[in-house]
């Protein structure tokens, strides 16, 4: 007899009150299919690898949020054993580099604003002036860590003292530099599970003319459909996201991310539940046993429900 499916899902500590994968974890528990969570940043050092055969024992299929090299090492372990995975590791590693990323976006022909990145000392020298205001970023950086609007070069000269209170960018990191389009307070998110997708106006995080506004759904034109499932099929993501700025020309495409909260969109924890099942569905659980590994014991109370 088939045993009941159990899903592992692996998160930074971050992301364990975050809309996901908190609400993914809710709706495969409501469907009735046993859910654990794994951060693996919370075992001793060396112990991903060394759990492995007990926390992927019976696993039908694993889920991660985050990007640590833990969570990464983890998913990476679960693909070794053969267990389906969503987003593969090396997928999540190709947009980790915002600078790589641009590079890849706009090889593939996808419409992206003029970027320049390196050290921000340097960068002053090679922005032209007739580019300000600009938005200054850490090519490796997340959550809007560092993000910092440039009226003019000063302000970009500045991220170069390394004051990380100040600026939340390091000393020497690169850094991304893109023009400040205008908006009218939203910004165009597309979102991506699988073969679905969807669009959004979200306030955006830059603009105070939007605060307080709520993010809205748009009706999913085809034009936008096609640049979301495009962006997911360059990296090879199964979920992800896509941050746009609407211009006259068209949508420009700022960055793609990984695994998004999926902010406003209605039914994503429900297709994202079909998409682990379809995965399991088509591999055999791995494992003999049920046994539950103690971490994942400890950490599964963790999530907000």
């Amino acid at each position: 007899m088939q045993r009941p499916y159990r899903m592992i899902l692996i998160a930074e500590a971050r992301y364990l009150s975050h809309a996901q994968p908190a609400a993914l974890h809710e709706e495969l528990r409501r469907r009735g299919i046993a859910v654990e969570v794994f951060n693996p940043e919370s075992s001793s050092q060396g112990s991903v690898y060394s759990e492995a055969a007990v926390w992927m024992d019976g696993a039908a299929a694993c889920v991660a949020r985050g990007r640590s090299h833990a969570v990464l090492a983890a998913l990476g372990e679960a693909e070794r054993r053969g267990v389906p995975v969503l987003n593969p590791p090396r997928s999540i590693r190709r947009v980790v580099d915002k600078a790589a990323m641009g590079r890849e976006l706009a090889g593939a022909g996808v419409p992206i604003p003029p970027t320049w990145a390196g050290d921000a000392a340097d960068l002053v020298a090679s922005v032209p002036t007739s580019e300000y205001p600009v938005i200054a970023k850490p090519a490796f950086g997340d959550n809007c860590r560092g993000v910092q609007v440039c009226e003019g070069p000063a302000k970009l000269a500045a991220l170069a003292s390394g004051d990380e209170a100040l600026t939340g960018i390091r000393r020497g990191e690169t850094i991304l530099v893109q023009p400040y389009l205008p908006t009218d307070g939203f910004d165009l998110k597309l979102y991506g599970a699988g073969a679905r997708a969807w669009a959004i106006r979200k306030p955006s995080p830059m603009a105070k003319t939007a605060f307080g506004a709520r993010p809205r759904a748009l009706a999913l034109s085809p034009a936008l459909s096609s640049l979301a499932k495009r962006c997911g099929e360059i990296f090879d993501l199964d979920l992800w996201g896509v941050d746009c700025i609407e211009t006259p020309a068209g949508p420009l495409v700022i960055e793609v991310n990984e695994y998004p909260n999926y902010t406003g969109v209605g039914g994503a924890s429900g297709a994202i539940a079909d998409l682990l099942l379809a995965r399991a569905r088509a591999t055999r659980p791995v494992g003999a046993s049920q046994r539950r590994s103690p971490v994942l014991s400890r950490m599964a109370s963790g999530v907000t429900r």
